[in-house]
């Protein structure tokens, strides 16, 4: 759990009612703590994998499969979720967060020569580090320009275990726990407790990321399980930054007069000529129209570029010719960190449980190894996204990865397919009641 000053402390063990924390984890009235080492945990992954697909959710969950290495994007969202928590905390300055980044990015790029120097596979190269670090800092740079205002974070990383109750008897399980970390905990107006769940994504519509949001299990179970711990409603905010960083709009090339004479002189390189009354000898005359996606410091700046360098960029600038770019651009600016304040209906609370007793009733009550396997994924298109056990589904899986993973021992990391013979192998990675705009 981030550590949180004695007075937030103090607040978020009154805030938790007649649940506990014990040692950084909170738990519900009477939880049977002389029978822990007994029980099991299901978590939010084995739930989300449950409903999106049986088959990888067994080759994962009971048969044991896993992956090597981690992908780029997941190692990122790690990193920026401790860089904006900590900011938010207040443990972390916001002139401090580059060197953090830079540090991170060190240690990737020495795991990354480690891992080909003995042959490991690595799903992610070093350009792609070098995008996502650059990519970050825009994120954080971003996150800065809109302050958590409407309440004030008094934890991060706080974990949980509740006992999972049967869904007719009620009666508690005996084996199985629902449990996990919650991001964070924010206290709004009149001690009103959220959970803060903060999110990557490179989804650039916020509507459509909201509307998946309403059928994600997380928000269901997370705020279940804080209601069942302090025995109130609770709330969830979802602090949601985009990963992709804004374009940089770019200028429109001078080609008349002198400068295109000397621009095809110069085998069309962008060259500007000093008797150009057009361009003034910058070889730039306006701004891409087709540029949105931005944000309105980066535009600005191009305009104010544009007219110190260019006569005809000037005149197009105080002739209002990018008036309504630029609103365009104002009006999609919320779309790289937005935030989405949610409650949970009371009607959701009988669900959870059978959700998740069906998760723990398909694992079973056995233990299961984990057997590392080389990683290898595809599109899948029964559930429209890449899948990490694609060429060993049964269903529409290759038939020779099939025979090979069935041909392995379980003690050496199985190779789903043929890799290249290469020094290393990488694989490409893509990747209810509302309150409104206000959570108080």
């Amino acid at each position: 759990m981030g550590t949180p000053d004695n007075s937030r402390m103090q607040l978020l063990i009154k805030l938790l009612g007649s649940g506990t924390l014990v040692d950084g984890t909170a738990y519900p009235a009477l939880y049977p703590f002389e029978r822990m080492h007994l029980r099991e945990i299901i978590t939010q992954s084995m739930w989300r994998a449950f409903g999106t697909c049986q088959e990888a959710f067994r080759l994962k969950y009971v048969v044991g499969l896993d992956t090597i290495s981690t992908a780029m994007p997941l190692l990122l969202g790690k990193l920026a979720d401790e860089i904006f928590a900590d900011l938010g905390m207040g443990v972390l300055r916001p002139d401090q967060f580059e060197d953090r980044v830079t540090a991170w990015a060190t240690e990737q790029e020495q795991k990354w020569h480690a891992a080909v120097r003995k042959r490991i596979p690595v799903r992610w190269d070093l350009q792609k580090l070098y995008d996502s670090t650059n990519t970050l800092i825009s994120m954080v740079d971003l996150w800065l320009k809109k302050p958590l205002t409407e309440a004030t974070p008094i934890a991060t990383h706080v974990k949980f275990r509740v006992p999972l109750p049967h869904p007719t008897t009620g009666r508690r399980d005996p084996i199985y726990d629902y449990g996990g970390e919650w991001d964070g905990l924010l206290v709004g107006h009149h001690e009103t407790l959220w959970l803060w769940e903060r999110k990557t994504t490179a989804e650039g519509d916020p509507d459509e990321y909201e509307r998946k949001l309403e059928h994600d299990p997380q928000r269901w179970g997370y705020c279940w399980a804080l209601s069942v711990i302090t025995g109130r409603p609770v709330g969830i905010l979802y602090d949601v930054t985009r990963k992709k960083p804004p374009t940089v709009p770019g200028f429109l090339v001078c080609k008349k007069g002198p400068c295109g004479k000397t621009r095809k002189a110069a085998g069309g390189k962008k060259v500007g000529d000093p008797h150009c009354g057009v361009c003034g000898g910058s070889g730039i005359i306006g701004i891409s129209k087709t540029v949105t996606d931005t944000t309105l410091d980066l535009f600005d700046a191009a305009l104010m570029q544009l007219r110190l360098l260019s006569p005809a960029g000037k005149e197009a600038i105080e002739s209002g010719q990018y008036n309504e770019q630029r609103e365009k651009i104002r009006r999609n600016e919320h779309r790289f960190t937005f935030r989405i304040w949610r409650t949970m209906g009371r009607e959701y609370m009988e669900a959870v449980p059978k959700e998740l007793y069906a998760v723990a009733r398909e694992i079973g009550r056995k233990k299961r190894g984990t057997t590392p396997f080389l990683h290898h994924r595809g599109n899948c298109r029964q559930i429209g996204r890449s899948c990490e056990f694609l060429p060993i589904c049964p269903t529409i899986g290759s038939g020779e990865a099939l025979r090979n993973f069935k041909k392995r021992d379980a003690t050496v990391p199985v190779e789903l397919s043929d890799a290249p013979d290469t020094e290393h192998w990488m694989t490409d990675d893509d990747d209810n009641n509302n309150f409104g705009d206000m959570p108080f």
